[in-house]
This record gives C-alpha cells, sequence and structure tokens, in this order.
C-alpha cells in the first residue's frame, strides 16, 4: 500500500456571502438612518449635476445663507465660487465627472448675502436619483484660518518685543 498525503478539502459556507433579504420596513429605515446622519452632519453636503443643484443638508443652506435648496438653486456651483478659484474648481469638477475621487481642498466661496467664506472641500461622483452626479462634502474653516492669522500676527509681535527686550 503506497502512502498518500492527507487530502485536505476546504469548503467555503456559501450561506455567509450570501445577502438578507431586505424587506421594504428594513430598507426604509436604513434610508431614514442614512438621511438623519446627512442632515446633522456638521459639515455641508451638496450634490449637483453639471454644476445644478440638487442636494444641500441643513448645514451647506445655512453656510450658503440659504433659507432652501430652491433659493440655492437661483445660482450655479460655479457662482458661488471666488472668481480667482473658478478655473481650478472647474477643473476639479471635471474629475468628479469623470469618477475620480477629488481631494480636499482649501478655496473661498461666495454666499448668497454676499460674504466670502473659506472652505475646504472634497468631492466624488454619485448616483443620485438614479443619474450620476457629484457629491461635495465642503467644511467652513473661515474661523480656524482667522484664529490662525491672529496666532501669526501675536507671534510676531512677541518676536519683536523680544528682539526690542535684548537691546
Amino acid at each position: 500500500m503506497t502512502s498518500r498525503p492527507p487530502h485536505i478539502r476546504f469548503d467555503r459556507d456559501k450561506t455567509e456571502n450570501q445577502q438578507p433579504e431586505l424587506g421594504v420596513p428594513f430598507a426604509s429605515e436604513t434610508k431614514e438612518r442614512f438621511r438623519s446622519v446627512v442632515e446633522s452632519s456638521a459639515d455641508g453636503i451638496l450634490v449637483h449635476r453639471d454644476g445644478k443643484f440638487l442636494y444641500a443638508n441643513s448645514f451647506a443652506l445655512k453656510m450658503y445663507a440659504a433659507e432652501s435648496l430652491e433659493q440655492l438653486q437661483t445660482r450655479t456651483v460655479v457662482d458661488l465660487i471666488y472668481p480667482e478659484d473658478r478655473d481650478a474648481i472647474r477643473a476639479r469638477m471635471q474629475q468628479g465627472y469623470e469618477g475620480q475621487m477629488v481631494p480636499w481642498r482649501e478655496t473661498k466661496e461666495l454666499t448668497l448675502d454676499g460674504r466670502v467664506t473659506e472652505v475646504e472641500k472634497t468631492g466624488s461622483r454619485i448616483m443620485y436619483q438614479g443619474e450620476p452626479a457629484v457629491q461635495i462634502i465642503i467644511r467652513d474653516i473661515t474661523e480656524r484660518k482667522q484664529k490662525a492669522s491672529e496666532l501669526e500676527r501675536f507671534n510676531r509681535t512677541l518676536k519683536a518685543l523680544s528682539t526690542a527686550a535684548r537691546l
């Protein structure tokens, strides 16, 4: 009798990769939870297609000084970009349309009431109502930039006082 190495067989439990059937109540509950997370986000969340706003959470509306999505929709995404940043943002928008993840970038934006805000944002392509669109996550960094500027002025003042004290 010849000795054969032991034969080991690995079988995968095929039920482990199967998704449970999601009933309408479960899907509806999941959708509601997602909507709640998006609406309570401390970041602005926008969806646009061809520069036209399709969705804005409450924080995004507040950032743009808009009372409603309809009011925000009176402008395009590019209308609300600081003029010097528009060309760069158009290129980023194209990246988003092409399905590329658009990295975080600082830029200036305009609000509906004419203020200039400093923001950082990122974007990615999504399907929205069955068609491709771009989702933008936007964070107002105006206050952070102001505090950094104040700190820099304070440090310059301290350095000048230190130099003067040595004389």
